[in-house]
């Protein structure tokens, strides 16, 4: 009887091993950096729509104010910071209440920020850090004000650069209610 003999090998040679793990190096190094890539961009993603989210929330605090307060002033109570006041009407009572709410925008700390008056009350001169913060990187779109005022019309144009992201430019403005007079005094 006769027996046949293999005349291949069963193993694998040393340049086919190299080639091998060096291919697979290859296209490990390219999913590696695909998933890098991804995860950059979800980041930069993420950061983008919190400062506009938080650019919108600001815009939405002043259009609402201002459309539903009866009268608002803008000052300047130090260097090139502004506080803008207004009397607002309170949409969760049956009859008209009114009540005094103010925004303080911070040029040295590129901050604004909000609070419920009580009247009377003293004009901060600074940055009232006990207030509820809406927004920080806020800078004016153009010169040194982030408000400004025409009639009973109330003009907003900054930007928001959060920190790790492009910065979010919003302009608006919002009417004041007209014919309707408040008994409560906010300045």
């Amino acid at each position: 009887m006769r027996q046949l003999r293999r005349t291949d090998d069963a193993g694998v040679t040393l340049i086919e091993l190299v080639v091998t793990v060096m291919l697979l190096g290859a296209v490990m190094t390219l999913v590696g950096s695909l998933f890098v890539t991804s995860l950059r961009t979800q980041t930069t993603v993420r950061n983008a729509t919190a400062a506009s989210r938080e650019a919108q929330s600001i815009s939405d605090s002043l259009a609402n104010g201002i459309r539903n307060a009866s009268a608002f002033r803008v000052t300047v109570p130090s260097g090139t910071d502004q506080l803008l006041v207004a009397k607002v009407a309170d949409a969760a009572a049956a009859t008209i209440s009114w009540r005094c709410i103010a925004w303080y925008y911070s040029a040295t700390a590129k901050t604004l920020r909000s609070t419920q008056l009580v009247v009377p009350y003293t004009a901060p001169t600074s940055e009232p850090t006990t207030w509820t913060l809406l927004g920080t990187g806020i800078t004016p779109r153009t010169g040194t004000t982030v408000f400004s005022v025409s009639g009973q019309t109330l003009s907003f144009a900054f930007t928001s650069a959060a920190s790790g992201t492009a910065p979010v430019a919003l302009t608006g403005s919002a009417y004041a209610r007209t014919g309707v007079a408040a008994t409560t005094s906010c300045y």
